[in-house]
């Protein structure tokens, strides 16, 4: 039987704490954790998706809140002491750019 922790849990919430997650990942400033920190929470949400026992989705859903505040805090140092952005960051932006330049054409 469910306890009153675990019934305070929605999928609206999961599906809100997933986002922030994601969103999170985005404000490393280094292009090998902005990657990492993206896949793990993806993957992470993915691998428990049809999870449902009360008690171990109340479970992982703790365990995701501490990993987001821990992003958040990495996200911060990590944007503090930035480095140069890799040749792979720069073929992406080229690429973004390319694609907003020739929807504002298309407009």
């Amino acid at each position: 039987m469910p306890t009153f922790a675990t019934q305070s849990i929605s999928k609206p919430y999961i599906l809100h704490l997933y986002r922030n997650l994601l969103r999170t990942s985005r404000t490393f400033t280094s292009y090998n954790f902005r990657q990492y920190a993206f896949r793990r929470a993806r993957d992470s949400f993915h691998a428990h998706a049809s999870e449902t026992d009360p008690n171990k989705i109340a479970e992982l859903v703790k365990k995701a809140e501490q990993e987001l505040l821990v992003m958040k805090r990495q996200g911060l140092l990590n944007s503090m002491y930035s480095t140069e952005h890799l040749v792979v960051e720069d073929s992406i932006l080229a690429k973004k750019k390319a694609r907003m330049a020739k929807a504002a054409g298309v407009a």
